[in-house]
């Protein structure tokens, strides 16, 4: 992990859907697992994304394993260093760089690792540290070690494991993506509980909306005149009203 933590491969917002991968990193990145082990089956296609087959007996099913290789790039992905955090005893961090600190009294999901004194791996303070999906590629590989030293027999089930690019901005590869065998189901790596699976997801879209009011001269602006801010906050107050007696699958939808 603390390897793949340090390839800058920060998507970029202003090259979506303008060119897949939206950063050349990503498909340096993917390249580079490529070579990594001994894959049986190994390609990157045309939107940079790894596939790797590993096969299963004769006959049977094959499952497709995911995780995306680029970074968040709401903050910057480039020079970072992980920092090894042996046997954390709990007590807050202190970051070298960018005067943080992680403190579990005021973040809910470092009071649950606390409790394990295990290693954990932080930034250094001033950029991300990418474990979103590092850590689902870094797992996928210790899953593909031990997949190879196995027969085909004894892995039971043909398994395609998967590096996606440009799920940070709109699951842009994800949305064209065509898998090199026949998949029956596909697990995506990327979580935050332990040991913790999800069944469904929502699914987060974006849009960019002009709003346009109604100007008119005060002396005769009542009931004529239409204030664009407020005519976007009705805008937003209507939309998750809606979005309240929506379901999906027999669960209440949300909005963000």
């Amino acid at each position: 992990f603390v390897d793949f933590a340090r390839w800058m491969t920060e998507s970029s917002d202003n090259a979506a859907g303008v060119k897949v991968p939206s950063t050349d990193g990503q498909l340096d990145f993917t390249r580079m697992l490529s070579k990594r082990l001994p894959w049986p089956s190994v390609e990157v296609d045309e939107l940079g994304c790894m596939h790797a087959v590993i096969p299963g007996p004769a006959g049977a099913p094959a499952i497709a394993m995911l995780a995306h290789v680029d970074t968040s790039p709401q903050f910057t992905g480039e020079g970072v260093e992980p920092i090894v955090h042996r046997q954390w005893d709990g007590q807050p961090i202190s970051l070298p760089n960018g005067n943080l600190t992680l403190d579990p009294a005021e973040m809910p999901g470092l009071q649950r690792v606390a409790a394990l004194k295990d290693t954990i791996i932080t930034a250094s303070g001033d950029t991300l540290l990418g474990a979103d999906d590092k850590s689902g590629v870094a797992l996928l590989f210790a899953v593909a070690r031990r997949l190879l030293r196995l027969s085909p027999e004894e892995r039971g089930a043909t398994v395609e494991l998967v590096f996606n690019t440009d799920e940070e901005i709109g699951l842009i590869s994800a949305s064209k993506l065509e898998f090199v065998s026949d998949v029956i189901a596909g697990y995506t790596f990327d979580g935050e509980e332990f040991a913790q699976v999800d069944t469904e997801t929502w699914h987060a879209e974006g849009c960019e909306l002009h709003v346009q009011g109604v100007s008119v001269h005060p002396g005769y602006a009542k009931g004529n005149l239409v204030h664009a801010a407020a005519l976007a906050a009705h805008f937003v107050t209507e939309v998750h009203r809606g979005a309240e007696n929506d379901t999906a699958i027999g669960v209440p939808a949300s909005t963000a």
